[in-house]
Parts: structure tokens; C-alpha cells; sequence
């Protein structure tokens, strides 16, 4: 089950929302975005709390994540530098 905020929050990621209802989330992240690093660490913690299986699912999704992020950078940084030689 869903929460509807967390339909909303999808609906942003996929591009989905109208104009106002982005900027919506988009204010909110800006107001409150250095709150949500402990709130969802928080979260996590007690996702994952007395069950080694979810502890090592999410260390594993954390990876991968860090790991995409590595690679869009790398190319990031590669695209920049091919466009600047050219």
C-alpha cells in the first residue's frame, strides 16, 4: 500500500505533475531538504531493525546507488571534456 504523498512524489520523479504541483515539491525540498538526510536515516533504520536480510538489501541498493551515481558523473565529466576539445 501506497501512501497518496508517495504517488505524488513518484508522479514528480516521472515528470507526471503539472507546472504548480512540481514547483510544489520543489519548494518544499529547497525549505525542508536538510531535514529529510536524518528523517530518512531514521526511517531506514527502522525498516531494516532486527532483520539482517533487509540490513543487507539495503546496503546492497545503497551501492548500486553510489555506483550509478559514480558512472553518470564520469560520463558527465567525459561528455564535457569531449565537447571542449572539440
Amino acid at each position: 500500500m501506497q501512501c497518496p504523498e508517495s504517488l505524488r512524489t513518484q508522479a514528480y520523479f516521472d515528470a507526471e505533475l503539472d507546472a504548480a504541483s512540481a514547483a510544489d515539491i520543489e519548494r518544499h525540498i529547497e525549505l525542508d531538504g536538510d531535514s529529510h538526510g536524518p528523517m530518512g536515516r531514521e526511517l531506514l533504520e527502522g525498516l531494516v531493525a532486527d532483520s539482517p536480510q533487509r540490513h543487507e538489501r539495503a546496503l546492497r541498493a545503497a551501492c548500486n546507488s553510489i555506483e550509478a551515481r559514480i558512472e553518470l558523473w564520469n560520463g558527465t565529466l567525459s561528455t564535457l571534456r569531449e565537447m571542449r576539445a572539440a
